[in-house]
């Protein structure tokens, strides 16, 4: 199975970065594969 996208909403961008260090915060998205 391979996830080809992922969808946020601009709110919930908005609460994840309002709670992240103005310098240094950010946000990391990891996808993959999973093998069968």
């Amino acid at each position: 199975m391979e996830t080809r996208s992922i969808w946020f909403s601009r709110k919930k961008v908005a609460y994840l970065l309002e709670n992240t260090d103005l310098e240094e915060g950010g946000i990391r998205l990891f996808l993959g594969q999973y093998d069968e």
